[in-house]
C-alpha cells in the first residue's frame, strides 16, 4: 500500500476553523489491527463502535470512508453531523478496497477522540497517509425575495410540517 498524498479540499467551514495554537499530541492506540475485507457482506456505513471507551471496531470500510470519518465527521475529537467536505486525490483503490480496523486504547477515551484524532494517527502510520488541506472557491447560491414579495407562509403554532 503506497499512498502518496490525498488532498482534502476544504470549503470555508466555520465549524472546523481553529486557531494556530499548538495542541498536544493525541493519544494513540495501544494495539491496532487493520485487515483487508474480502467480502462486501460485512460492509457498513456506520462506525460499528459500541459503548466501549477502550476499543474501536470499524468493519469493512473503504479507506476513503475511514478518512472521511477521521478527518471530517470526527475532526478535532467531536462529532460534526451533516458536515460535507470534498476529499480528492489518491489511487483508485481508496474507494474500492475494504478494510476492517480493530483497535484498543491504553486508557479510556471518548468516542470522538478514538474515531477522530486517534484514527487519524493510525491511518497516517499504517497507510503512510499524508493530507493537504486547502480552501477552494466554488459557486454560491443566494436566496432572494422575488418581485411582489415573499410567497412563503408563516408557520402556524402547533402545526408540524415534514
Amino acid at each position: 500500500m503506497n499512498l502518496k498524498v490525498i488532498g482534502v479540499a476544504l470549503g470555508i467551514l466555520a465549524g472546523l476553523a481553529r486557531s494556530q495554537t499548538k495542541t498536544p499530541a493525541p493519544a494513540e492506540f495501544e494495539v491496532a489491527s487493520i485487515k483487508p475485507c474480502r467480502s462486501e457482506a460485512g460492509r457498513t456505513g456506520g462506525d460499528g463502535n459500541g459503548p466501549s471507551t477502550v476499543t474501536l471496531r470499524l468493519p469493512c470500510q473503504t479507506l476513503m470512508r475511514l478518512i472521511q470519518g477521521a478527518y471530517v465527521f470526527f475532526a478535532h475529537g467531536r462529532m460534526n453531523i451533516g458536515l460535507s467536505v470534498p476529499i480528492t486525490g489518491g489511487p483508485g483503490w481508496v474507494n474500492s478496497d475494504l478494510y476492517q480496523i480493530d483497535a484498543k486504547a491504553g486508557a479510556p477515551q471518548s468516542h470522538g477522540i478514538m474515531n477522530g484524532p486517534m484514527l487519524q494517527a493510525l491511518l497516517e502510520d499504517r497507510f503512510k497517509l499524508k493530507i493537504h488541506r486547502e480552501i477552494s472557491e466554488g459557486p454560491v447560491y443566494a436566496l432572494t425575495v422575488a418581485k411582489g414579495g415573499p410567497k412563503l407562509l408563516p408557520l402556524k403554532e402547533g402545526v408540524v410540517r415534514m
